[in-house]
């Protein structure tokens, strides 16, 4: 549970590059604008926004950068603040459970490193910082939600997505793994030289003998090669070769 009766409203802004931007960061100064993604957890910005002075942790604000450890001394006089902190160290959770305390109506949480896995939209953490720095420590920002992108469609792209990364891995791991055991089973070329031939003539059989082979379902002609297998069944040796050594 939050600890004090403040509205919050958070923009916890980390998100993965492919996902669309479901939060607007305004600085009122200059008009700049920024692009990321609103929290996944507690309750989102209304679509009038948040306009609020901002306190840089760290900077304007004396204590954990990083806003994980508990600022007891420091209480804002302003109704309504929005905290800028690090990303890391700690869950975002504890970030915000922290700086509501403290009074701070939303939360920004920013990364000041661009080159890891995980990034922020745009370079949120400098470029506020710079914000701030060139109107002397004193910065207005407005807070605006993206209301056409909601959180729960992205996650349901992701998990499509995955779900058809998985089929094609398991599509292909189940043909590589017959095309292997096809594979292993062919009877190598060097053994099905080794097996016997003779040439077949009609006045050669008797009535036993077999006039066709079994694979093609052809009647044997003069001349035609036969291969005998160790079993004495004999068949026409391109057809018994090709049997052998098909992969299926």
């Amino acid at each position: 549970m939050f600890v004090n009766a403040f509205p919050a409203f958070f923009s916890c802004l980390v998100g993965l590059y492919m996902f669309q931007a479901s939060g607007t960061l305004i600085f009122l100064e200059s008009n700049a604008t920024l692009y990321d993604q609103q929290a996944a957890f507690g309750p989102k910005l209304l679509d009038i926004g948040l306009t609020a002075p901002l306190e840089i942790i760290g900077s304007s604000i004396p204590g954990d950068e990083y806003g994980c450890s508990q600022i007891s001394k420091f209480r804002s006089e302003k109704p309504k603040w929005i905290a800028l902190v690090k990303r890391g160290r700690c869950s975002f959770v504890k970030k915000v459970h922290t700086l509501q305390q403290l009074g701070a109506s939303a939360v920004i949480v920013a990364d000041p490193i661009y080159d890891t896995p995980i990034i922020m939209y745009s370079p949120v953490y400098n470029s506020v910082l710079n914000e701030f720095k060139s109107n002397n420590g004193s910065l207005v920002i407005k807070l605006l939600p993206n209301s056409d992108v909601d959180p729960l469609d992205e996650i349901l792209i992701i998990i499509k997505t995955l779900a058809i990364i998985f089929f094609f891995l398991s599509a292909f791991c189940f043909w590589l793994r017959n095309y292997q055991s096809r594979t292993y089973d062919l009877a190598p070329s060097t053994l099905v030289s080794t097996f016997p031939t003779r040439e077949f003539f009609t006045s050669k059989t008797t009535p036993d003998s077999d006039t066709e082979c079994p694979i093609c379902l052809e009647d044997y002609h003069d001349s035609d090669e036969l291969r005998i297998l160790p079993c004495k069944h004999e068949f026409h040796s391109k057809c018994i070769v090709f049997l052998f050594q098909r992969n299926y």
